[in-house]
């Protein structure tokens, strides 16, 4: 791996220290080293992880509100007990979390986030 310097803005790869050839942003990184690699790693991980976490309220809302408003519109009594008693309340809101959370990962899986490094898979 003689020559490999990182850039830590767009991923691109270097063979020579100084400037990013692919986006001109400077130093780029010393890809032989062990512990860049892995600051690397950490920080794409938590890139995906802020935006795959950005989409969990669209998908509780999501559906949420179609499931309540189609049990209000199907039977407002049944629609009132489960809004406003206890028991009701939690098994509501219980059932929802489950169902926007599955729906979040499938969302997730099926939609997932470039990778900016993703050649370091190969290295890990």
């Amino acid at each position: 791996m003689s020559g490999f310097y990182v850039c830590s803005d767009c991923g691109g790869r270097n063979a020579q220290p100084g400037a990013c050839s692919a986006c001109g942003e400077g130093p780029v990184l010393d890809g032989r080293r062990p512990e860049v690699r892995d600051e690397l790693w950490k920080s794409q991980e938590l890139m995906i992880r802020k935006k795959e976490r950005r989409l969990l309220p669209l998908v509780i809302l999501g559906v949420s509100v179609p499931c309540l408003g189609a049990v209000a519109m199907y039977n407002q009594t049944l629609f009132l007990g489960l809004v406003f008693s206890p028991l009701g309340s939690l098994m509501t809101a219980g059932s929802l979390a489950v169902i926007s959370f599955a729906v979040w990962r499938a969302v997730c899986k099926a939609f997932p986030v470039k990778r900016t490094f993703d050649w370091l898979s190969e290295l890990r």
